[in-house]
């Protein structure tokens, strides 16, 4: 019959709006991730998929004898402020390596999403003149401390590769090293326990 028709219509009707309905708060109540974490200050735990592995292959002699220039240009300047010399890492070497590698091949300076270390970046140029040195890494980022004010007990702009070097609390160091393109070159050191956190300067 004509009713019976139009309740079957009728109950269909309510039934997709009754979907819909749900639909709608489900898509309206389901979590979001915040677009800080997308764009890098999010956790390592956020961003660990992007993170390439670990440098597994062998550090040549010249690798080996560059890190130890990088950490003992580093315990120079820590001694100055009273800190404990840093201690080499095998497994930092590694990390630090495979972001140099990373950084050599997309030719730019970016810093890890991953927050679980410290890391300063340095790109330079080479050539027959100028062979990569470690110190030449290691003395720009010291000399930050020309524009940091020791009056003021927090964070300043343009001072955080030298205020991660120095901090006191952080006890071993890896680095990395890479040729890019055009002569290029990245160095990349890690820190552990990282520096530079809020409201502990």
């Amino acid at each position: 019959s004509f009713g019976s028709f139009f309740g079957g219509i009728e109950g269909t009707m309510k039934l997709r709006a009754a979907l819909f309905i749900a639909f709608f708060i489900t898509t309206l109540c389901a979590p979001t991730f915040s677009q800080k974490g997308v764009e890098g200050g999010g956790d390592a735990e956020d961003n660990e998929e992007n993170e390439p592995e670990d440098f597994k292959g062998v550090f040549t002699r010249s690798m080996r004898k560059l890190q130890r220039q990088v950490r003992r240009r580093h315990n120079h300047y820590r001694k100055r402020h009273n800190a404990q010399p840093l201690e080499a890492d095998d497994e930092l070497d590694r990390y630090a390596q495979a972001w140099a590698y990373y950084l050599a091949k997309i030719g730019k300076v970016m810093h890890r999403r991953s927050r679980t270390y410290g890391e300063n970046i340095y790109q330079g140029y080479y050539d027959d003149n100028h062979p990569i040195r470690g110190r030449d890494a290691v003395d720009t980022w010291y000399n930050e401390i020309n524009l940091y004010d020791f009056s003021k007990n927090h964070r300043q702009r343009g001072t955080r590769e030298f205020t991660q070097m120095i901090w006191k609390k952080t006890s071993a160091l890896g680095t990395g090293i890479a040729r890019g393109k055009n002569r290029t070159y990245f160095l990349v050191t890690v820190y552990d326990p990282r520096g530079n956190i809020r409201g502990k300067i």
